[in-house]
């Protein structure tokens, strides 16, 4: 019986030391990427909008590809690997689809779009959504550093936890912040 109570302490004492490792605390550089970020997908809801009075797609792949490749021109002005930068955009792009797509069908099964104000797609939305770029490139680049920590992926999913968002918007953040975290460590 000893020996059983040693083992038990002994797991005990390897579970508070596992949780003591996972604890430490999420950078300070997290919470404005992960903000900008939201920004983003917020706008995504703009975008819905958009598309729904103009019967246009979604999808945009000139307008995809154009977003992508002028942040991978940028990204060594940042000190960012291009490919990476490449792989976080199209990931920010797929999340805002997926808003997009959730609030159309939403939309279509109610039979109407919100009675909300219009901002003009190419004036107005565009322009915030490039403003965001160098924004998440400059917050991206403050958190390159932290990506290889093996708690990476836990502080993007507490972040997401702990966030006041519905369920379209939570998806969509997980899925814009899937990348954030490199293997490498």
């Amino acid at each position: 019986m000893p020996k059983l109570s040693a083992f038990c302490l002994a797991l005990v004492g390897c579970a508070f030391a596992s949780l003591a490792a996972a604890a430490t605390p999420a950078p300070a550089e997290l919470p404005s990427l992960l903000s900008s970020i939201e920004q983003r997908l917020n706008i995504a809801d703009q975008v819905a909008l958009s598309k729904w009075d103009s019967k246009k797609p979604v999808e945009d792949r000139a307008r995809e590809r154009e977003v992508i490749a002028g942040a991978v021109v940028l990204a060594p002005e940042y000190k960012l690997e291009p490919a990476f930068v490449e792989q976080f955009f199209a990931a920010q792009i797929e999340a805002n689809k997926l808003v997009q797509y959730g609030l159309l069908v939403d939309w279509r099964l109610r039979g109407e779009a919100p009675n909300s104000p219009r901002p003009d797609l190419v004036g107005q939305i565009r322009p915030q959504l490039d403003g965001l770029q160098k924004a998440l490139l400059l917050q991206l680049a403050a958190f390159t550093p932290y990506r290889s920590s093996p708690d990476c992926p836990q502080w993007i999913a507490s972040a997401i936890d702990r966030g006041n968002r519905d369920a379209l918007h939570r998806l969509a953040l997980t899925r814009a912040t899937g990348e954030m975290c490199s293997s490498a460590h």
